[in-house]
């Protein structure tokens, strides 16, 4: 039986191998610093939607306390009590 085995690698072998390696680092690299500023950008993002839902729902918590309170105003002149709502 004959063994089969591979010739031992050359220098320029290695050396290829190390570039090559070193290439393939730099992409992983800049891909991570993509990811990075992505997830900055999507951070930025969320944060903003999220003040402008606080914004709406104080707004409308806002709306909903002067809507009750002209709702009240009439309901109670129809019955005619007066009353008075200081906003």
């Amino acid at each position: 039986m004959q063994s089969s085995t591979s010739p031992a690698p050359t220098l320029d072998d290695i050396l290829r191998l190390f570039q090559e390696t070193d290439r393939r680092f730099q992409e992983t690299d800049r891909i991570r610093q993509e990811t990075v500023q992505s997830f900055k950008t999507v951070n930025t993002i969320v944060g903003n939607l999220g003040n402008r839902l606080g914004q709406f729902v104080e707004e409308s918590g806002e709306m909903a306390i002067i809507w009750n309170c002209v709702m009240n105003q009439h309901f109670y002149q129809r019955r005619g009590n007066a009353l008075s709502c200081n906003l």
